[in-house]
Formats: structure tokens, sequence, C-alpha cells
């Protein structure tokens, strides 16, 4: 599809607005303390899963 001119990202006559990187939450805020900590569990065993897979 192609915008017209000066369309600004919104495909003409609906007044659809293409979601951007600012419509995304701020993870600081939207995830609980629990939440957060998980997160940061499953990357610590994602990266030691990743280097015991290099030292093979």
């Amino acid at each position: 599809m192609v915008d017209e001119q000066g369309a600004g990202g919104k495909p003409a006559g609906n007044g659809y607005i293409r979601p951007g990187i600012d419509d995304r939450p701020d993870l600081n805020k939207a995830l609980s303390p629990e939440d957060k900590g998980n997160i940061t569990r499953l990357t610590a065993d994602a990266e030691e899963t990743r280097r015991r897979a290099q030292r093979r």
C-alpha cells in the first residue's frame, strides 16, 4: 500500500496510525517486582546455557 502525499504514516480515509516505538509500554512501570525477578532469573539461565555451549 502506498501512502498518499502528506498522510504521515496513515492510510487514507480510516484514521489508522501505525504503532511506533513510542507506543511500547515502559517495562519498569508495567512489570511487577516479581515479573522483573523472573526475567532476571531466566536471562541468567540463558546466559549460562550460552556459555556452556561455547565451551564445547
